[in-house]
């Protein structure tokens, strides 16, 4: 009767324990699956970002394609109008050349309002086009870590090639007629010295990067002499240790020690230069200063020598300077014509 007892509770036992493991086992079932479905889930939500942040950036590319190409054409055409308003200004003067002459002024300065809205819209666009791409790139980050394979290599590339769209491109610096037109009146000597102005901006802008970057790569420069110098203090000093205790007669770790080099200075030990103007210089400053300049800039960058680099870039930026110099007493020049152009009060 006992024995019966006991089997009868070993047994319920037993179905109870069985069940426990199969409930588990369901819930370990359900609890994957729900996993499983909620990365599909996940996946699917970022390709979708991925692709509606895709197809805005593409409307946002193709309408600046658009705005760049109708921008373009009206500046053909204001250039031409600017030309015919000179050719006029150089003939003889007469009742119907005077009307020509106001008649192309006056087409010109249309003309030149319509290129004015144009270069704002196509700036606006532009702005909308950068601000799409980033979105884009930050949908392409999130969906990144969720794939792989050709998917991942998909992403990859795409990520690559928005980096370098997002990047500000170099833009070259154009010098302006800094000539005296003796028959420029004083208001087309205003516009003359107003361009004159801005290009002396952008080139102080670069005499200032270039000094910034002599003046770090000097910095460099010094780190890898005390640098070296150390390294010399710790031979002399690890040479005459070994002299010192050259009666010993063991060779399995005293040669190994010996022919063991100096470890190179440690990366983080050297500054970050603003490698932006000595990588876009020979862009920037192509017609500007000397070639033979920027191709000395560009043998120091190759060199890998920041003191070679320091003085290439000092040699730069005082060329650049000296342009800088001519520039601003040529536009003190022309502002002085037009004072004196203009009738006095």
């Amino acid at each position: 009767m006992g024995c019966a007892v006991i089997r009868t509770a070993s047994v319920r036992h037993l179905n109870v324990a069985r069940g426990l493991l199969l409930r588990t086992g369901m819930c370990r079932f359900v609890l994957v699956l729900c996993l499983t479905v909620a990365h599909a889930t996940a996946w699917a939500q970022s390709a979708q970002s991925t692709s509606q942040a895709q197809a805005v950036a593409t409307d946002a590319e193709r309408t600046v394609t658009q705005l760049a190409a109708r921008s373009e054409a009206i500046e053909a055409r204001y250039h031409e109008q600017t030309d015919t308003v000179s050719q006029l200004k150089s003939q003889p003067r007469s009742w119907n050349h005077d009307r020509d002459l106001k008649a192309a002024m006056r087409d010109a300065d249309v003309t030149r309002r319509q290129a004015d809205t144009a270069a704002r819209d196509l700036s606006a666009a532009k702005d909308k086009l950068a601000t799409a791409r980033r979105a884009w790139l930050a949908a392409v980050d999130a969906e990144l870590p969720t794939v792989t394979g050709e998917r991942a290599s998909e992403l990859k590339a795409m990520r690559a090639r928005l980096a370098s769209q997002l990047r500000t491109p170099p833009r070259k610096i154009i010098l302006p007629n800094a000539k005296i037109d003796p028959n420029a009146d004083p208001e087309d000597l205003d516009q003359q010295a107003a361009a004159i102005r801005e290009t002396e901006t952008q080139l102080s802008a670069e005499v200032a990067g270039l000094e910034a970057l002599a003046a770090e790569h000097a910095k460099n420069a010094e780190l890898l002499k005390h640098h070296q110098r150390a390294n010399d203090m710790d031979i002399r000093d690890d040479n005459q240790a070994h002299r010192i205790a050259s009666h010993s007669t063991s060779t399995g770790f005293g040669g190994a020690a010996d022919s063991a080099q100096t470890p190179a200075p440690p990366a983080d030990s050297l500054r970050n230069p603003p490698t932006t103007f000595e990588a876009d210089a020979p862009i920037v400053l192509q017609g500007v200063i000397d070639s033979s300049t920027l191709q000395g800039m560009e043998r120091a960058q190759h060199s890998g020598d920041p003191a070679q680099r320091a003085q290439a870039a000092r040699t730069t930026r005082d060329a650049v300077n000296a342009q800088l110099v001519q520039l601003h007493q040529k536009r003190m020049a022309i502002e002085k014509r037009a004072r004196e152009l203009r009738p006095k009060k």
